[in-house]
C-alpha cells in the first residue's frame, strides 16, 4: 500500500491536530457518576458545554445525563467494573478476575483497540538474564528528572518496582507457544560496545520489550492485540465478560457518595445498569490521542494547548465527540472517563499541557546536525523525539532537517536506546528485518533520493517528512530550499566542532558528532503540529485509587492507563521506549487487584 493510499498519522495530524506518533494508548470507553436514585429526564439530556468555554470554568462540563428507570432494558451484576478494554483495561481485567472477582468490561470500540508498540520495563525475567538487573533508584532518579518535579513519583515508582513482573505476567498466556516466545524481544539488545563512550543528555536504560514477527523464519504472527486476546481470554475463562460497541455514559453513587456502578448506552441507544458491588475501574484513555479529542476539556484543562492551536494552525481544532460508540480506529480518545469521574467528584491535575508530540525524520532519534528553514542549527541534538518536537515548534515552517552524509551508519552505535533510534543488532527488529537489513533499506531510500526535488519519504517510515539527496552541500542546500551561504557557514562551522570534540555552541555531546564531508549528503526533513492532551488525567494516589478535590480518594473508583494523569511532564518521555505501554499495563494490572480486593 503506497502512503498516499492510506490516511498514516501525519496526514491525520495536519487534518485533525493529532498527537504525535510511536507511543501506545489505552482503550476507549466513557464512565461518570451520579447517585443510584432514578429521575425524569431522557439519557441524552445533559452533558457538557461546547463552543465559547472560559479556562478552568467546571460548570462547562456540565451534569451527567439522567436515567430513569424506565430507560433501562438490562441490568447486569458484577463485583468490578472495568471501563476501557485497550491494554490498560484488559490488564485490569484479567488480574481482577485472578483475584476472584465477577468482572464486566464495557468498551466502547469494536474490539480490543491498542496503538503503538514496546512496553517498558524495569528487570522482567527475560530481560534480567540477558542484562542482569537494573537499578531501580536510578530509573527513578532518571523519571524525576525529566518530569521537572511533576510527576505523581508513587505512581513512578510502582511502574519502576513492578512493571518486569507484572510484564512477566502479562505474556504468560503466550508462554508455553516458543515460537510466539521467540518474537518476545529485548530492545536495543546486544549493546553496541561504542555505546560505553557516549554521555548521553537523557539517560535511557534497556527494558523494553517488544513482540516481533519473522515471517522468513516461520514464526507465528504475534502482536500487541493477539497478546491482549489471549489475556482477554483468560479473563473469560474465569467468569469476565467483555460488551464491546458500548459506551458508559455516567457512574452511579450510594448516598454515602461511594461509586457501585454506571449506566451505559448501546449502540441501539438501549440502556444498560451496571452495578458493581467492589467499584468501578477507569481504564479509557485520554482526552486525546491521535486527533483533537474533546473540546470541553481541553478549554476547561488545558486551554494553552487550544491557544498554541489556534496561534499555529490558525484556526479551531476538529474536536470530537464524546461518548461516541464505535469512533473511527485511530480516534476516540477524548475524555470520556475523566469527565465521569469529575461528574462523580473527582480532581484533575492541575498541569494540562502533557502532550505526546514527536518529530521524526527519516533518521528516527539519531543525533546529527539539525537545522531549521534558515539552515541555522539551533540546539543541541542530544535529545528525544518529544524534546525536539517542542523545540521545533518554535522554528519557522514548523519544521527542521537532519543533515547527514553517506557514512550516517556510523554514528548509530553510539546513539541512545531512545525511542525510534536505531538498533544495531543482528536480531528482528520490525517484521522481516534484522537490525542491519532495516538500517540498510533505509539507506538504500536515503540513496535514491539523489537529486530528486520531490525528495523521497523512506517506504518503512511513512510518518517521517522527505529525504532530500545531492552531491554537493550547494546542491542540497538548493533542494532543501536553504539559504546556500547559511547553511553552508553552518556546516563548517558543525564540522570544525567535530574535530575538536568539544560543542561550544550547544553542548552535544562529543561521542556523537560526526563530521559532514563525504558525499552524498542528504537532508532529512521533520515536521511537527501542534499536539493535545493526550496524558491530560485525573488524579490519583500510589493505589490508583481516583482523587476529590480535597485529595481524598472517592471510595469503589480507581482509575490508570491514560486516564490518570501526571504520569508525564513537560511531555511524554521516553527513559525507555513505550513507557506509556509499560504503564498502562502495570497500573492496569494494580487498579484491577486492588478493586477486587477492596
Amino acid at each position: 500500500m503506497s502512503v498516499d493510499s492510506r490516511l498514516n498519522r501525519r496526514d491525520f495530524l495536519k487534518l485533525s491536530a493529532f498527537a504525535g506518533a510511536g507511543a501506545a494508548v489505552t482503550g476507549l470507553a466513557g464512565c461518570s457518576s451520579v447517585s443510584k436514585e432514578s429521575t425524569k429526564k431522557g439519557a441524552d439530556e445533559a452533558g457538557p458545554a461546547s463552543g465559547d468555554i472560559a479556562p478552568g470554568d467546571e460548570s462547562a462540563i456540565g451534569a451527567p445525563p439522567e436515567i430513569a428507570d424506565a430507560d433501562v432494558k438490562e441490568t447486569v451484576s458484577c463485583d468490578v467494573l472495568v471501563v476501557g478494554a485497550g491494554v490498560t483495561g484488559v490488564a485490569a481485567a484479567r488480574s481482577a478476575a485472578e483475584a476472584g472477582a465477577k468482572v464486566f468490561v464495557v468498551e466502547k470500540k469494536t474490539a480490543i483497540g491498542i496503538h503503538g508498540f514496546q512496553c517498558a520495563t524495569v528487570n522482567n525475567s527475560i530481560a534480567k538474564e540477558l542484562i542482569g538487573e537494573v537499578d531501580v533508584a536510578e530509573v527513578l532518579c532518571e523519571y524525576q528528572r525529566r518530569s521537572v518535579g511533576r510527576a505523581n513519583m508513587q505512581l513512578a515508582s510502582l511502574w519502576a518496582n513492578h512493571s518486569g513482573e507484572v510484564f512477566d505476567w502479562y505474556i504468560e498466556p503466550i508462554e508455553d507457544d516458543p515460537d510466539e516466545m521467540a518474537n518476545v524481544t529485548l530492545a536495543f539488545y546486544p549493546v553496541p560496545p561504542e555505546r560505553a563512550q557516549a554521555n548521553d543528555m537523557c539517560k535511557t536504560f534497556l527494558g523494553a520489550m517488544d513482540f516481533k514477527e519473522d515471517p522468513d523464519n516461520g514464526t507465528g504472527s504475534i502482536t500487541w492485540v493477539h497478546v491482549a486476546e489471549k489475556n482477554q481470554k483468560v479473563a473469560e475463562d474465569l467468569g469476565a465478560e467483555f460488551r464491546f460497541s458500548t459506551a458508559v455514559i455516567r457512574l452511579t453513587q450510594d448516598s454515602t457518595g461511594r461509586v457501585d456502578g454506571a449506566y451505559a448506552k448501546g449502540k441501539d441507544g438501549s440502556i444498560v445498569k451496571i452495578e458493581a458491588s467492589k467499584g468501578v475501574v477507569l481504564c479509557g484513555g485520554g482526552c486525546a490521542q491521535f486527533g483533537a479529542g474533546s473540546e470541553v476539556m481541553h478549554k476547561v484543562y488545558a486551554p494553552q494547548l487550544v491557544k498554541n492551536y489556534r496561534l499555529v494552525m490558525g484556526s479551531e481544532p476538529s474536536w470530537e465527540p464524546m461518548f461516541e460508540i464505535e469512533p473511527m480506529e485511530i480516534a476516540g480518545a477524548t475524555g470520556d472517563a475523566q469527565i465521569m469521574a469529575l461528574w462523580a467528584g473527582a480532581s484533575m491535575e492541575l498541569f494540562g499541557d502533557t502532550t505526546m508530540g514527536s518529530c521524526e525524520s527519516g533518521i528516527g532519534g539519531t543525533v546529527s546536525l539539525c537545522v531549521n528553514q534558515k539552515g541555522e542549527r539551533f540546539w543541541n541534538e542530544d535529545m528525544g523525539i518529544w524534546e525536539k518536537h517542542d523545540q521545533v515548534m518554535n522554528q519557522p515552517g514548523l519544521c527542521c532537517y537532519d543533515i547527514i552524509d553517506v557514512n550516517w551508519r556510523d554514528r548509530l552505535p553510539y546513539q541512545a536506546a531512545g525511542h525510534r533510534n536505531f538498533m544495531v543488532t543482528d536480531l528482528p527488529v520490525a517484521v522481516g528485518y534484522t537490525g542491519p537489513e532495516y538500517i540498510e533499506a533505509f539507506h538504500q531510500a536515503f540513496l535514491s533520493s539523489v537529486g530528486k526535488p520531490e525528495g523521497v519519504i523512506p517506504t518503512l517510515d511513512p510518518y517521517a517528512g522527505p529525504v532530500f539527496g545531492a552531491n554537493t552541500l550547494e546542491e542540497l542546500a538548493d533542494l532543501a530550499g536553504f539559504p546556500r551561504e547559511t547553511f553552508l557557514a553552518t556546516v563548517k562551522r558543525y564540522n570544525e566542532i567535530v574535530a575538536q570534540k568539544h560543542d561550544d555552541d550547544f553542548g552535544c555531546d562529543p561521542a556523537k558528532l560526526f563530521p559532514i564531508d563525504t558525499p552524498p549528503f542528504f537532508a532529512c526533513r521533520a515536521d511537527v503540529a501542534p499536539a493535545m492532551g493526550a496524558y491530560l488525567g485525573v488524579r490519583a494516589n500510589g493505589q490508583l485509587q481516583v482523587l476529590d478535590k480535597e485529595g481524598q480518594p472517592i471510595a469503589g473508583l480507581w482509575a490508570a492507563g491514560n486516564t490518570v494523569g501526571m504520569k508525564f511532564a513537560p511531555s511524554y518521555s521516553t527513559l525507555m521506549s513505550g513507557m506509556n505501554h509499560g504503564n498502562c499495563i502495570t497500573h492496569g494490572y494494580f487498579a484491577g487487584l486492588n478493586a477486587a480486593q477492596s
